[in-house]
């Protein structure tokens, strides 16, 4: 049996924000009306400080792991 890597689970959780991101960010523009008095862009920027910056961190752990474990390995 494969043994499981740290480093992927973090690439999975990486991928797994993003698309939250797009998906939350539809929902968001199907239900948008133009007589909110908050302008769409500034759900977009929310939606990027809740999922994609930990998206980012998240990857980058996952590098910094990868790169650890090949380092190990060697």
């Amino acid at each position: 049996m494969k043994k499981f890597k740290l480093h992927t689970l973090f690439y999975i959780i990486s991928a797994v924000l993003i698309i939250a991101f797009l998906t939350y960010t539809t929902i968001n523009y199907l239900n948008y009306d133009e007589s909110y008095s908050t302008p769409f862009y500034v759900y977009i920027m929310m939606n990027f400080l809740v999922f994609v910056i930990p998206s980012i961190i998240s990857f980058i752990v996952g590098k910094i792991l990868n790169k650890k474990t090949q380092k190990e390995s060697k």
